[in-house]
């Protein structure tokens, strides 16, 4: 394997302890696009190639997550305490 190949892993494993650790959900997505770079490393792919899969996977799951966690919080849906004394207008 290549040097580029161990950098995505030990980069995807530092994001990955370290979201775990701070129990952080934000940043467990770089950590997969990383994951997804080391594969394109070990398939033979282009470092420019990597990067874009590394930032196009990590913002796609980032977004992905971080939507739907906030229309699960706040959603309009009437119940609980966040629903009360507004009106759906």
């Amino acid at each position: 394997m290549r040097l580029w190949f161990w950098a995505w892993v030990i980069v995807a494993a530092g994001i990955a302890v370290g979201s775990a650790l701070a129990r952080d959900r934000a940043s467990a997505p770089f950590a997969f696009g990383a994951a997804c770079a080391a594969a394109l490393e070990a398939a033979g792919g282009s470092p420019g190639a990597e990067w874009l899969v590394f930032a196009g996977v990590s913002s796609v799951v980032f977004i992905a997550v971080n939507r739907r966690r906030h229309r699960r919080r706040h959603a309009w849906t009437g119940n609980g305490r966040h629903g009360v004394g507004r009106s759906q207008d």
